[in-house]
Order: structure tokens, then C-alpha cells, then sequence
């Protein structure tokens, strides 16, 4: 297992995406620990007043300084408490938007669309018409999905 030290923080940390932290008044002697996750599904590290994220402390340490271009931390496997220095990746803006969503395909993580696109549309329609929705024209002439409308029973 490494360890390296974060060059802005200099907070040390593990290859497992532990961060080793000094003693304060609540806990008196060093500690590794992972964070708390907070709302975001991010871990963050509590250290003088501020909050770090593990996924900035962990990448800065074993991948260097963010070049110019590339300031965000990337999740490769889209896990965010997954924090291993091999999982991390500096990305700029359009890099990290591309990252996102379903993939079906988990050997190339930069894919997006599903490999069988009439199965994701056939997928797609069964869970739109079990909310109870159906695909027609709304009252603008747009196609789209909307309530069933259910005929009245003749008086």
C-alpha cells in the first residue's frame, strides 16, 4: 500500500482513499480515515475550518498537481466514494459532463448510449406505460409522454 503526502493540504494518503488525520480535540491521536459522506454522495474531510473532498486530496497526491486545462476530479467507474488513486482522473468541463449516465458497456467508460437501442427504447416505453403515461400529441402538437386519458362510460 502507498502513501503520499497532498501537496496543498499536506494531508497524508493511502492507495485504498484513506486520509491520515492529526489529532483535534475530539479525537486525540492520529487516525486514518475515509470522510463522511455528505448529501452529494461525496466524501469530505474536515481540516482547519474547511472542507476538503477525498477525491481532490487522494488525486493531487498520486496524480500531481490539475493541469491548467483539466481542473475537475473525475470518478472513472462514476462511484463517488470510491476513492482509489487508480479510479481518479483530471478532466476538464466537457470530459466530465461525458461521464455520466447509464453505461452498459463497462469497459469503455466514456460510453454513453446503449449498445442495443431498440431494447432501450422497448425498456424505455414499458417503464413510461407503467406510470401511466402513453406517447401522443399534447396540447402544444408536440409529441410526448402524457396521463391516459380514460373515455367516459356512456349514460
Amino acid at each position: 500500500m502507498k502513501i503520499k503526502q497532498d501537496p496543498i493540504t499536506k494531508l497524508w494518503c493511502r492507495s485504498d482513499g484513506a486520509v491520515l488525520m492529526p489529532p483535534c480535540r475530539k479525537f486525540p491521536k492520529f487516525r486514518w480515515t475515509f470522510g463522511c459522506k455528505v448529501p452529494s454522495g461525496y466524501l469530505h474531510v474536515g481540516y482547519h475550518g474547511k472542507f476538503y473532498g477525498v477525491h481532490q486530496i487522494i488525486c493531487r497526491a498520486f496524480n500531481g498537481l490539475p493541469p491548467v486545462d483539466k481542473p475537475f476530479v473525475d470518478h472513472i467507474n462514476r462511484i463517488r466514494d470510491d476513492n482509489r488513486p487508480s479510479n481518479l482522473r483530471w478532466v476538464d468541463y466537457k470530459e466530465n459532463n461525458n461521464n455520466h449516465g447509464k453505461v452498459l458497456n463497462r469497459a469503455d467508460y466514456g460510453v454513453r448510449e446503449c449498445e442495443d437501442k431498440q431494447a432501450y427504447e422497448a425498456a424505455r416505453c414499458a417503464r413510461m406505460k407503467a406510470q401511466g403515461l402513453t406517447l401522443q400529441k399534447g396540447p402544444d402538437g408536440r409529441w410526448g409522454w402524457y396521463p391516459r386519458i380514460r373515455a367516459r362510460a356512456a349514460i
